[in-house]
């Protein structure tokens, strides 16, 4: 019950609704459909490369196959490890996956090593237009998709690592040996000195006091159910959950209620049996300097 209030933000991943789950059945179904039927209607309508409809046809046939066996019982997981049946399903899914994978490696240079082929039918070194405009438009869908993912995926690390809530958002410019490190906001032309050091039992007040201003910022304050007394037991006591770092600006800088502490990082340690231990970083948060005009 007490560690809750720190670990709540670990979430499963949600199982989906049964009509989202058919709805992506059928979606996924959709491609290798359209696949065996352009690849059958143009079977003989390329001679240039005959094995661009075959390459549909296969691909087709197999990503079927994959997607039927993806909704037997047997692939689903199950939390006893699952039999041998399970076993041998997951077996056939990965030779399938791999199998598909080097196919599509395959129709990549089938397909892009006559770009553009002559669409002339009367031509007889041709290439119908609708077979190799859809053979050439589902491989290429493959790579956009790709980079619309990694390209999410880095804001999605950038929004979570740094620089996402505007002035509070900052970035670390340069560090000296006294330990004094200088951040510039990414919105306003201002900066700001401060020390990090790792909190102690007495920083819990301030700990809670900022983990409100931010609950606040993100109206989410009702939803705060943390103490200053549950932060020091949790981080404090003979077996603490969390860290913290703090960060602090010098005592002319401190603000009008005579606060130096003016950011956190408040992390714990995960476990993986694949890989070992790793940090979660639960909350990052800097305050905007207190003669800042914002600030007031």
């Amino acid at each position: 019950m007490e560690d809750r209030a720190l670990l709540q933000n670990i979430r499963r991943t949600p199982k989906p609704s049964l009509p989202v789950l058919i709805i992506s059945k059928l979606v996924a179904i959709a491609l290798p459909v359209a696949q065996l039927v352009i690849g059958v209607l143009y079977l003989e309508a390329c001679p240039r490369q005959p094995l661009i409809p075959i390459y549909l046809l296969v691909s087709g046939v197999f990503a079927l196959v994959l997607v039927l066996l993806s909704c037997l019982p047997c692939t689903q997981e199950e939390e006893n490890g699952g039999g041998a049946i399970s076993t041998l399903c997951t077996t056939w899914n990965s030779l399938i996956t791999l199998f598909l994978f080097c196919w599509f490696i395959a129709g990549n240079v089938w397909v892009y090593s006559i770009y553009e082929p002559n669409y002339d039918p009367h031509t007889p070194s041709h290439c119908a237009k609708t077979l190799y405009l859809f053979a050439f438009w589902t491989i290429t869908l493959v790579y956009i998709i790709i980079g619309l993912i990694i390209t999410a995926g880095c804001c999605v690390m950038s929004e979570r690592f740094g620089m996402k809530r505007g002035e509070l958002a900052t970035l670390i410019k340069a560090w000296n040996p006294a330990g004094l490190f200088r951040v510039c906001s990414t919105e306003e032309n201002f900066t700001m000195n401060f020390r990090i050091r790792a909190a102690r039992e007495e920083d819990c007040r301030d700990i809670q006091r900022m983990i409100m201003e931010l609950a606040v910022y993100e109206k989410m304050a009702d939803q705060v159910k943390i103490s200053h007394e549950e932060l020091q037991r949790d981080g404090f006591g003979p077996n603490p959950f969390y860290q913290c770092l703090i960060a602090e600006v010098p005592e002319e800088l401190k603000s009008d209620e005579g606060h130096t502490t003016v950011g956190y990082a408040l992390y714990f340690y995960t476990y993986s049996t694949w890989k070992g231990r790793s940090i979660y970083m639960e909350d990052l948060y800097v305050m905007p300097a207190p003669d800042h005009p914002r600030a007031r």
